[in-house]
């Protein structure tokens, strides 16, 4: 779920020291409904985003929003939005196993 995925790559920045460039978690207290300047500001600096489902509920509608910023997506592989979209892991995107950060760290 979201809350491990979060804890996993702020780790994982700080492992390959890199912790001064990445930005993890929520960005401001935006709605998620509204697409503010300094979250659209992040996504066309972003060359890597992971995304993936929260633990309560199944979607991440931000997912269309890392594929439109042209950066690398990292994305759970049973996020609802693929399952019937014609992009391919591997092709398209990168997925990794929510429940597995050793997977994660392979991409």
């Amino acid at each position: 779920c979201r809350e491990r995925v979060l804890r996993w790559v702020g780790n994982l920045c700080s492992e390959l020291g890199v912790a001064n460039q990445c930005v993890v978690g929520q960005l401001d207290d935006a709605m998620r409904t509204t697409f503010d300047v300094p979250y659209l500001s992040l996504l066309r600096r972003a060359r890597i985003v992971v995304t993936t489902k929260p633990c309560d509920y199944d979607g991440d509608y931000r997912t269309w929003e890392a594929f439109a910023s042209g950066a690398l997506v990292v994305v759970d592989p049973i996020s609802p939005q693929l399952q019937h979209a014609p992009l391919l892991s591997g092709a398209h995107y990168a997925a990794f196993d929510p429940l597995d950060k050793d997977s994660l760290r392979s991409v």
